[in-house]
């Protein structure tokens, strides 16, 4: 049964504020061993509002993602009186087995700790705006646990935090709006699964509740319809979302495309899996502030496994900037395997996580070089490790020369291999468009032609 807004008001009132991470210390978690830190600030240190986790796969970017949320601060009571006396991370009150699973093989203590700050928008931060930090610690015996330990609590604190975690493997549920109800994943250390609200269900009960004269549900549909259409990059205008008999409730929901009326159902995976969690998010926003006119604007923390997933190279350029313009006040810290997410916006705060030599464990770098208006080839190797952007013909060719150029004996055959390797890399192509390849490819034959022409005539 559609749960109507006269439910939702009579919920406690919020505070319109949430939490923001700073910063991110751990040791001896998992792959990390001593200690590391994660800063989420900007150059002005204030929150950033976009935070990319890049590095090889296996390298701790989802575990930085669920300290970030274990440490969110939870309420803690006294047992005796049960008022709410302070707070903790909200990691103190998981099982043992999830507690362990933290655990670095064969090294104690396991520490985490975080600095936040509690503020109603991302730029209202001031240096005198008061710090909240989280810390525990897990003491291990033959990799289990032997003790736990808070740390950096504040006790005179009362924070209302909202965090939301979507998994790698996120999926969009069915006829689950009211299900959802709760702001929070549960579970986050024993799934990597996240259930999405049915989205074609949000819309169609808000729009059900619309055509009754309600509002509110209008207002929350057109803030909604008009995020969809300012990220998914296949309709136009609201008009293009069809909710078809909006009378009943779970009528199907269809878009209009080039390509006809789709059902969300019949659309392709990546804009199946976009749309889902961006009316997740948008309901989540809806349900922790009941009583906003605008629940789109409100601050929240959202964590994202994997954000380009399934996504087009040319989308994962403009979707950081299209939610950043629709859900203004959300600190997003996301993990990425692309280039192109890394350099399509200014003010990203970018952390690159990298396996040392000895290949035992993971540090990050909080300051890698990042240029700006740097090519998806330069990022490639300077942020992501690889050697060269080529082919790995290419890059084998590469490596030959290199080798033939450092070493000491200089013979016939090593000129002619050189002046071989020489010609065919200096063949390659280096302009961007199919257009400037066409007119390199005319000059060079212009070229060789005027030199024909001037050995014929010697």
């Amino acid at each position: 049964m559609f749960t109507d807004d006269s439910e939702l008001r009579m919920s406690a009132k919020r505070c319109r504020k949430s939490i923001c991470f700073l910063r991110l210390e751990i040791e001896n978690v998992r792959c990390f061993a001593e200690r590391q830190v994660l800063d989420l600030v900007d150059s002005n240190n204030r929150p950033a509002r976009w935070n990319l986790l890049v590095g090889d796969n296996g390298v701790g970017k989802t575990t930085l993602l669920h300290c970030l949320s274990c440490m969110r601060p939870a309420p803690y009571f006294d047992s005796r009186t049960e008022k709410q006396t302070g707070i903790q991370p909200w990691l103190h009150d998981q099982d043992t087995p999830d507690l362990e699973r933290l655990l670095r093989d064969g090294a104690s203590p396991t520490a985490l700790r975080a600095e936040m700050t509690e503020i109603p928008t991302m730029d209202s931060l001031r240096p005198s705006t008061p710090r909240i930090k989280t810390g525990i610690t897990l003491d291990a015996e033959n990799n289990q646990l032997a003790d736990v330990r808070l740390t950096g609590n504040e006790p005179e604190k009362t924070v209302d935090s909202f965090v939301i975690f979507y998994a790698a493997n996120r999926h969009m549920g069915h006829q689950n709006a009211d299900k959802l109800s709760k702001a929070e994943p549960d579970d986050l250390l024993q799934t990597d699964t996240t259930e999405l609200v049915d989205a074609a269900d949000v819309l169609s009960r808000l729009e059900y509740s619309a055509l009754k004269g309600n509002a509110d549900s209008k207002a929350r549909l057109e803030s909604m319809k008009r995020a969809l259409v300012g990220i998914l990059p296949f309709i136009d205008a609201a008009s293009d979302i069809d909710l078809q008999d909006p009378e009943e409730l779970g009528s199907r929901l269809r878009f209009r495309t080039p390509y006809g009326n789709v059902p969300l159902d019949g659309l392709s995976l990546g804009h199946r899996t976009v749309t889902a969690w961006i009316v997740d998010l948008a309901w989540r926003l809806v349900k922790r502030y009941p009583e906003s006119t605008k629940p789109l604007e409100e601050p929240a923390v959202v964590l994202i496994d994997e954000i380009d997933l399934h996504v087009h190279p040319r989308w994962q350029r403009t979707i950081m900037k299209q939610l950043s313009d629709h859900f203004t006040n959300v600190q997003f810290v996301a993990t990425t395997h692309s280039p192109l997410m890394v350099g399509s916006m200014s003010g990203v705060n970018v952390a690159v996580l990298r396996q040392t030599e000895a290949g035992d464990h993971v540090v990050i770098d909080n300051e890698p070089k990042v240029v700006e208006g740097w090519r998806v080839d330069q990022i490639l190797v300077s942020l992501f490790g690889l050697e060269t952007a080529r082919s790995l013909r290419v890059e084998a060719l590469m490596k030959e020369r290199e080798r033939l150029l450092e070493k000491n004996s200089d013979t016939p055959q090593d000129r002619s291999r050189l002046r071989e390797i020489a010609d065919e890399l200096s063949s390659l192509p280096t302009a961007e468009r199919a257009e400037d390849l066409e007119a390199m490819r005319i000059i060079r034959e212009a070229a060789a032609a005027v030199r024909a022409r001037q050995e014929d005539r010697a």
